[in-house]
């Protein structure tokens, strides 16, 4: 009805052009939408993972994939990589493909905690149709993090999820990249195309360029995510807080199952991790997907480095470090 409105105002000699560039461009969606479903869809028991290669989101679902079981000669999944900015073209193509829109803080902005933003008044929907990681199956897609754990066949107790997904994932990426966001751009954009070869990555970091250059997609993330230092010190002691629970878990348990406690590993202990591994910095985050070199916490800035020795003696950040060594 808006949409309708919004033509009938044009002026009269504007809406012959409008009408044609909206009907290019519905043409030109549907084409690529096709031509994805046809090209893209995995063999049974094969999954393709769209991701953005360095967020702690799409490790949790990357790591998740690792497990699931497959072809011993070849690994269950491959995976596309997107840095910041083309993202915005291609991921919504893909998740109109294979259907699911993004529904979990990992989309920037759709956090609890997270304070307002002016780029919060864009629809939902469109952030959502952008919102990596999404996982394709050869019947099924999967539509966030959470839901491959499935494809592992782990499990992970609904109120623990939601401490990761709303409270610590959001936190972990304010105390982690608002120093880096602040100062060494050199970094953030180095950990953009990941670290396994793509065909097509400097054509994808070309358009990132551009997408920075022309309409200033950090300055964009930096206020969905709400990278600053006041709500970085907030986010602090919800990581702490957030340790201190699993830490209670660990006292009486090698591990925490599906989040209550276990003697073996489990779906919590790989979402924790995961979601937890940017304040860790353990050994193989990412699976191999950021580059080593990178992972030096003076990268970051003084003050996650003083937050990082904060942190070290909890249980559950050792945890995390057992959990990459002997388990990714």
């Amino acid at each position: 009805m808006i949409f309708i409105k919004s033509l009938s105002s044009l002026p009269p000699s504007y809406l012959p052009i409008t009408l044609i560039s909206l009907g290019t461009l519905g043409v030109t969606l549907t084409t690529a939408v096709y031509v994805f479903k046809r090209h893209f869809r995995p063999e049974p028991n094969r999954y393709i993972l769209i991701s953005l290669p360095y967020s702690h989101y799409v490790e949790l679902a990357r790591w998740s994939l690792s497990l699931a079981p497959g072809d011993d000669q070849r690994p269950s999944y491959s995976e596309i990589k997107f840095p910041i900015g083309p993202h915005t073209i291609f991921v919504p193509i893909f998740r109109l493909a294979f259907g699911g829109t993004e529904s979990t803080s990992s989309v920037p902005g759709l956090s609890s905690n997270i304070p307002f933003s002016p780029f919060q008044l864009q629809p939902k929907f469109f952030r959502k149709l952008m919102g990596l990681p999404f996982t394709i199956g050869h019947s099924k897609s999967y539509s966030d993090s959470w839901s491959t754990l499935e494809i592992a066949n782990l499990s992970i107790d609904d109120n623990f999820k939601h401490m990761l997904d709303d409270v610590l994932g959001p936190a972990v990426r304010q105390v982690a990249y608002t120093e880096i966001f602040a100062e060494n751009m050199y970094f953030y954009r180095e950990i953009q195309p990941g670290v396994s070869p793509q065909r097509g990555m400097k054509f994808m970091m070309f358009l990132h360029d551009i997408f920075e250059n022309c309409f200033k997609v950090t300055s964009v993330m930096r206020s969905l995510m709400a990278l600053n230092d006041e709500q970085a010190s907030l986010s602090s002691s919800r990581i702490i807080e957030c340790l201190k629970k699993v830490d209670g878990i660990l006292t009486d348990h090698s591990f925490l199952g599906s989040r209550s406690g276990s003697d073996s590993f489990g779906g919590a202990d790989l979402a924790f991790s995961a979601i937890a591994a940017w304040v860790v910095l353990p050994v193989n985050p990412g699976g191999g997907e950021i580059k080593m070199h990178l992972l030096n916490e003076k990268h970051f800035g003084p003050k996650f480095i003083a937050f990082r020795e904060r942190i070290k003696s909890h249980k559950a950040f050792q945890h995390v470090a057992y959990c990459y060594k002997d388990h990714r």
